[in-house]
């Protein structure tokens, strides 16, 4: 009976201690538990911790990426540099929900946000959505201090920021008083005007930040 046991046991390979990994070693503890049970608890921890450490900035990453989606989306290969109307594909597109609860969420990241790209994507999908639409301009007084936003980026200094608002306020601020008022109450008119007369160096976008100035102030000037 003992050769027939001995027998059937399979053959065993002798292993050293360094022939195995650090990772899969079963080191002990003070305490007298291997790793392999600790493991899994101190990785849960680690990826629990990062994603603390990580997620505020992920968000702001993936909110960034969407809204500049949305743009995109409207834009639908529309690079004009200036449109006074949009493309036939841009009109369509406004009836979606791009304009509608992501144009909602463009207005709360311009409400909330502090990023400055963040911020000209939703400038970006409100110019869009607002251009020939009385509709989707009519929204902009809708949510409360979009207008103040709005000037605040003139305000920054950062040329893509301004452009980005200018254009946003030029096209809001068309045959529309109630924004025209809403854009004024804010600064609007200051705002821009100072961006037109500062004696500033005009580098990298300065160009089209004067020039979305000067078209918002024709604009408000207009309605």
């Amino acid at each position: 009976v003992q050769h027939a046991f001995v027998a059937q046991q399979p053959p065993v390979t002798m292993i050293s201690k360094r022939s195995v990994s650090a990772a899969t070693w079963p080191r002990r503890t003070k305490q007298g538990r291997s790793w392999p049970h600790i493991a899994p608890a101190l990785v849960g921890l680690l990826l629990i911790t990062g994603w603390l450490l990580a997620s505020p900035s992920s968000a702001a990453q993936e909110q960034e990426r969407s809204l500049a989606e949305v743009a995109e989306y409207l834009r639908d290969g529309d690079y004009r540099l200036v449109r006074p109307s949009p493309s036939d594909s841009t009109a369509e597109r406004q009836n979606s929900e791009a304009c509608g609860e992501d144009l909602e969420r463009a207005y709360k990241v311009l409400t909330t946000e502090k990023d400055s790209k963040l911020l000209i994507h939703a400038a970006n999908v409100v110019a869009l959505c607002t251009t020939n639409n009385p509709k989707n301009r009519a929204k902009l007084t809708t949510s409360k201090g979009v207008p103040e936003a709005l000037v605040a980026m003139v305000k920054s200094g950062d040329p893509a920021s301004i452009a980005a608002a200018g254009e946003c306020i030029w096209i809001s601020s068309f045959n529309s008083p109630e924004n025209f008022q809403a854009l004024t109450n804010a600064g609007a008119v200051d705002a821009l005007t100072s961006v037109l007369t500062s004696d500033q160096p005009c580098t990298d976008k300065c160009h089209h930040a004067k020039m979305w100035s000067a078209a918002a102030l024709q604009n408000l000037a207009a309605t």
